[in-house]
């Protein structure tokens, strides 16, 4: 099989209001963000597409202190194959983030829980992960973003063929770069570059992937 056939490509697009506001904490106004967002994206496997996705999610970031903030976002997808139109896994997770301004940036760490449920035990699964970003400004116009993050992944059941329950452990690492310069009419392009290696229980998962992303980030 060709290295392309391998290869995945995912493309989404979401949209939703943003919110923001002030609490009187500790006698002083400390801002708020309240967002709420709904996306569609498709996926790619070797150039064929193989999936649809639906997402809606909420988010909560309240600054508690001069320094520092808190976070939280609550997230629901469903997924629809192609060739398997009675399998649509259906999932849920929560994210949670506190965030500490260090030098010229913020320094985040974040703890996520996830759940997808679909027809097959073997198919659904639960995660951990926790995270840890930092961002800042780098000159005038540069805004870099460094990701690294530890997750596992459980799943119900034994697959019969191996005798075994899968168990994934996966590191990665990102890098997240915009320009402002090239901002219009309050959006701005970010590239971000990513590497993952996981390890798992049954060999034949075990992978190593690099990923290209483009994005477009609402300013307003």
């Amino acid at each position: 099989m060709r290295a392309s056939a391998h290869d995945r490509t995912w493309a989404g697009l979401s949209t939703g209001p943003r919110l923001h506001y002030a609490l009187d904490i500790g006698g002083r106004p400390r801002p708020g963000l309240f967002s709420a967002s709904l996306g569609v994206e498709r996926r790619w496997r070797g150039g064929e597409g193989y999936a649809k996705g639906l997402w809606a999610g909420l988010g909560l970031e309240q600054a508690v202190a001069r320094d520092w903030r808190l976070g939280v976002l609550p997230r629901v997808w469903t997924t629809r194959y192609d060739r398997a139109r009675g399998e649509k896994p259906r999932g849920r997770s929560l994210a949670l983030h506190v965030a500490r301004r260090v030098g010229p940036g913020w320094l985040t760490a974040g703890a996520k829980a996830a759940r997808e449920t679909a027809k097959a035990r073997t198919r659904s699964w639960t995660s951990r992960e926790a995270s840890l970003r930092y961002a800042a400004d780098v000159g005038r116009d540069w805004q870099v973003s460094l990701r690294a993050a530890l997750a596992r992944t459980r799943f119900d059941a034994e697959e019969w063929l191996f005798r075994a329950r899968r168990e994934d452990r996966a590191r990665e690492v990102g890098l997240t770069l915009s320009h402002r310069k090239l901002a219009w009419e309050g959006y701005l392009p970010e590239l971000t570059l990513g590497w993952s290696r996981t390890r798992s229980s049954i060999p034949l998962y075990d992978r190593t992937a690099r990923t290209v992303r483009i994005g477009v980030r609402r300013l307003f």
